[in-house]
């Protein structure tokens, strides 16, 4: 009897530390370069404080890479913007942000309090590459407004389209929180566009397959942290994604 009270012991003790170890499992989120480090890194900061014994890797990719890395599971989530479900992958609405006319200080519109989309025509512009959601959104957007712009660079992502903005290559439509740093240094000025509800919405994806207890939990934080999280139980129930 008592060879019998201790094999269950160690099966119950074996067992405890398999879940723990499953419960401090490391957590991989692969993200478009444009979400801000430090909001990422205030989470990050907030995630270790809730869960010191579990960790989070943080890679940076093309978005085309980020779906390719949640659906492959070799990360266990993703934020990326525009993001779509599929039958394999859940998609989860967290953030919109405003998309506003970026220039350099010296170019004619940089005084301007606000810009009518018209002011746009025939302007310099660098544009997002053709490949990208956000470039489609865009040139339908300038295309219903009837305004042609004269595209001299595109790019795949935000840095360079900004560097090249701040070296008077042409205009851009931008998601603001992406040009704080440029805002901070007068490297670039950010014009709301008069009457547009031109936003780029960012979401949270991962597979169908059920997350780690981890990845749960990274994923509810990521979701506290927006407005747009949905709520009630069970966690994270995916939300009807509205185009742009």
């Amino acid at each position: 009897g008592c060879n019998a009270i201790v094999e269950d012991y160690i099966a119950l003790e074996a067992s405890l530390s398999d879940q723990q170890l499953k419960d401090e499992s490391p957590v991989s989120v692969a993200a478009i370069y444009s979400v801000g480090l430090g909001d990422m890194q205030q989470i990050l900061n907030e995630f270790r404080q809730r869960s010191p014994n579990s960790k989070v890797r943080v890679e940076y990719l093309h978005p085309d890479r980020v779906w390719e890395h949640v659906l492959n599971e070799t990360a266990d989530l993703g934020l990326l913007s525009f993001p779509r479900k599929s039958r394999d992958i859940i998609a989860h609405p967290w953030r919109e942000e405003a998309i506003c006319l970026a220039c350099s200080a010296s170019h004619p519109l940089a005084s301007n309090r606000d810009v009518d989309l018209q002011q746009l025509d025939g302007e310099a512009y660098v544009a997002f590459d053709r490949e990208l959601v956000i470039r489609r959104k865009i040139d339908r957007y300038l295309r219903d407004d009837g305004v042609k712009v004269d595209i001299t660079m595109e790019f795949d992502n935000i840095e360079s389209i900004k560097k090249a903005v701040s070296l008077g290559q042409g205009l851009a439509l931008l998601p603001r929180p992406s040009l704080i740093e440029e805002l901070n240094t007068g490297a670039l000025v950010a014009i709301p566009l008069r009457g547009a509800g031109l936003v780029r919405p960012l979401g949270l994806i991962h597979h169908r397959h059920r997350l780690s207890p981890s990845a749960q939990k990274f994923a509810d934080l990521l979701l506290e942290s927006s407005d747009l999280a949905p709520t009630g139980s069970p966690h994270m129930q995916p939300l009807a994604l509205s185009p742009l």
